[in-house]
């Protein structure tokens, strides 16, 4: 039967790149140009973000992995500091510039599953919308890179099915599995998600006909390519006794609010916005229908549960979006085609698109001053639930991890000015968190305060500092007096740091003046280790 009396096929079968619609440049110019105004007004708004803190002081430390990440946004962060120094907004660049590559990116892969103008462009304005990924763009973070680098990786597939179906050579399309290999290593440095897309779509293979690439050698190049660029994260875990299997296992199980699959699907399905959410089910349909695309629409079903039965966070899933949004427009690109009114029609998808995703903005970046955002999350239900078991306030936790870091630094820099002359010389600062920590490592050197430590992730693989051992007096951020005096002889309270937007567990912090240790500080330090 041909493809045009089979309306499933002619929706999802492989075109062969001679083929391929050109590309929708003016529109997804457009999509992009419309992003950036949305992104800049805000992107030093609110303050520096919990997590940009801990990247910054790991960016003076380079290595080849951490705790609770492997090593690129470490190297991202170096570079976007090397380039703005302290400026936020210039720190947050590279994180915007891979959001709108990601747009780029899913118009591509629209494209190369057959789609048109139309196609492409509201797969460009769905992930330029999808709340997830707006805030994916707003903050420096190894998301961003997450999401882009997975899309390129969906991408390079879709390639190598189409050179495939196109009949190129062999040798044409293995130089694409190398690359993929090239690609795949570089994720994995990222951010370990990849190997949950690796396992949900290699298992998807097997039922589809692409499982003949298995008795190829191009995939195996791929994956032989991929660990070897991954090994030296992976001997960096070796040497440090596989300190990410602690903490991915105390985040699951501790720190991370346990989710139900229902939960689960619900918070996927508001990360990429409701009306969204209906464009990937018609996708995964029809994608499903076809034997061609069968192994895209199973490896994302294969990957949701390996997400949501492994105790992962529903942003996981997010790098998904580009490509299942490009699915969907494909789909009702082509079932409109044939329809007196598809014009009009896709025009109304479009606006309904825009429609849905602008009144969200306020939920994923900062564009309403604090006061009027608690009261817009007030009216439309109140605050969102954490994703960790932690209390959250008037804002949600994505917002309010933005604020209290200064403030905490100025009040650590009064109390450190209160003591005698001898004891401020002579002063170690340690934070029950790499949110003290790194608001100290950053703002601090602006205070003439000393580099601080924690036992938190891989603050406690730097090990103390080089003074902490001769230090007099220690100013010990947050925490309880009990769990203070179990290390400390003499212990006074120096004052309690506040904001009113932070998260409940950073307000009305203590600041904890502590003097005449209990144990020497090598004996101490291994005690102190929180790895989640």
């Amino acid at each position: 039967m041909s493809s045009s009396a089979d309306p499933s096929v002619a929706v999802t079968a492989s075109v062969p790149p001679a083929a391929l619609s050109p590309f929708a440049s003016v529109p997804v110019l457009v999509v992009l140009a419309a992003t950036l105004s949305l992104h800049l007004p805000a992107i030093g708004a609110y303050g520096i973000f919990i997590d940009e803190l801990y990247y910054l002081a790991c960016a003076e430390r380079l290595a080849w992995g951490y705790v609770d990440h492997p090593p690129v946004i470490a190297w991202v962060t170096w570079f976007a500091r090397a380039l703005a120094g302290d400026w936020l907004p210039g720190l947050r660049l590279p994180a915007l510039a891979a959001g709108l590559a990601t747009i780029a990116m899913g118009a591509l892969m629209a494209r190369e599953l057959g789609g048109g103008r139309f196609a492409q462009t509201l797969t460009a304005a769905l992930v330029a919308l999808a709340p997830l990924l707006v805030f994916h763009r707003h903050v420096l973070s190894m998301n961003a890179f997450d999401v882009l680098f997975i899309a390129g990786l969906f991408w390079i597939v879709l390639r190598i099915d189409g050179l495939e179906v196109s009949g190129a050579r062999r040798q044409a399309v293995e130089r694409w599995w190398i690359a993929l290999g090239a690609l795949g290593g570089l994720a994995l440095l990222t951010k370990l998600t990849p190997a949950f897309f690796g396992v949900g779509f290699g298992l998807a293979v097997l039922v589809a006909p692409q499982r003949r690439w298995l008795r190829r050698r191009g995939p195996w190049l791929a994956v032989a390519l991929s660990g070897a660029i991954f090994l030296p994260h992976v001997m960096w875990q070796i040497a440090h006794g596989w300190p990410t299997l602690e903490f991915m296992h105390n985040a699951s199980t501790i720190k991370n609010r346990a989710l139900s699959p229902t939960e689960f699907l619900l918070g996927h399905v508001s990360n990429a916005g409701h009306v969204a959410f209906l464009v990937i089910v018609v996708g995964w349909i029809v994608a499903l229908a076809a034997p061609r695309r069968r192994f895209l629409a199973v490896g994302y079903l294969a990957t949701l549960v390996l997400f949501a039965v492994g105790g992962g966070k529903p942003y996981y899933l997010g790098a998904a979006l580009p490509l299942v949004f490009a699915l969907g427009t494909v789909a009702i690109e082509r079932w409109t085609r044939r329809l007196a009114w598809a014009r009009f029609l896709r025009v109304a998808l479009i606006v309904l698109v825009v429609a849905a995703g602008l009144p969200a903005l306020p939920s994923v970046l900062p564009i309403l001053p604090p006061p009027v955002a608690a009261q817009y999350f007030e009216a439309i239900g109140g605050t969102p639930e954490s994703a960790e078991n932690k209390e959250v306030g008037p804002l949600p936790q994505h917002f309010a991890d933005m604020f209290g870091h200064r403030q905490l630094v100025e009040d650590v820099a009064a109390v450190r000015d209160a003591l005698p002359l001898a004891e401020q010389e002579s002063l170690a600062i340690f934070g029950v968190s790499y949110a003290q920590a790194g608001a100290i490592d950053f703002y601090g050197p602006g205070f003439d305060l000393p580099p601080a430590m924690s036992g938190h992730n891989t603050y406690l693989l730097w090990g103390p500092t080089p003074k902490a051992h001769e230090a007099d007096v220690w100013l010990v951020l947050g925490g309880s007096r009990e769990a203070v005096e179990a290390s400390f002889a003499d212990v006074e309270l120096g004052a309690l740091s506040d904001d009113p937007y932070a998260m409940p567990w950073r307000r009305n912090l203590p600041i904890w003046i502590a003097r005449e240790p209990r144990r020497a500080l090598d004996d101490e330090w291994r005690s102190l280790k929180l790895f989640e």
